[in-house]
């Protein structure tokens, strides 16, 4: 019986193997769109789209994996960080879904913490990913800050009713289908690994209509 450690390699490997023919199958099906140009009837061209659709949410899905496994293979380096800088270059990560869903995001001044670098820039780009997913419509409004040791980060999306508040972190939990909204069900679980690896804690405060607010505390810890 595999071991939780053979697992995650198993998981890191797999991931970076994979992505290479899901990005050839995408880029194959979007030339054969142009090759086809205007031949291609209707049903030709929704199936082509359905093709890279599946290829991209499979792309999708091995980059959360491998995030999730990478947690366990980090050398974690607890110093000091500048939350800020890392709440920065999790938006470059995320620069191209930024644009895309056309999102505003406001940011308080972030204070210097005791945590892993790369740790926190994971659990940013986690929680803001999830934010933008989760959207309702376009121009998601997106509120990260902190107040001594608690920081938040909320937006105005669909929200989660208080039976799901706990179950939303358990991983691959979904509570709607991908043609619903995007995602796997990694991104709160992650976050959740993150910060309780260093300590802390995390909760989910929501209105079910409008929007939730992720709070979350690091204590530090390596």
């Amino acid at each position: 019986m595999q071991t939780e450690e053979q697992l995650r390699h198993f998981v890191h490997y797999a991931s970076h193997d994979l992505q290479e023919p899901l990005r050839a199958v995408s880029g194959y099906s979007k030339l054969l769109s142009r090759h086809l140009g205007e031949q291609a009837d209707a049903t030709t061209q929704r199936l082509i789209e359905q093709i890279v659709s599946g290829a991209t949410r499979m792309s999708s899905l091995l980059k959360d994996l491998l995030d999730f496994s990478t947690l366990g293979e980090i050398g974690w380096q607890v110093q000091r960080v500048n939350s800020a800088e890392q709440l920065t270059r999790a938006r470059s990560d995320l620069a191209q879904e930024l644009r895309d869903s056309q999102a505003v995001m406001e940011r308080d001044e972030l204070p210097w913490i005791n945590a892993d670098p790369l740790a926190v820039r994971l659990l940013f780009r986690a929680l803001l990913s999830n934010a933008i997913k989760f959207r309702r419509g376009s121009h998601p409004h997106i509120r990260v800050g902190s107040h001594e040791n608690t920081f938040w980060v909320g937006d105005d999306g669909i929200g989660i009713a208080p039976a799901y508040h706990q179950q939303v972190f358990e991983p691959f939990r979904r509570l709607h289908t991908l043609d619903e909204h995007p995602g796997h069900g990694l991104g709160l679980a992650l976050a959740q690994r993150i910060v309780q690896r260093h300590g802390g804690r995390i909760w989910i405060e929501s209105n079910p209509t409008f929007g939730i607010t992720v709070f979350f505390q690091l204590e530090g810890k390596g």
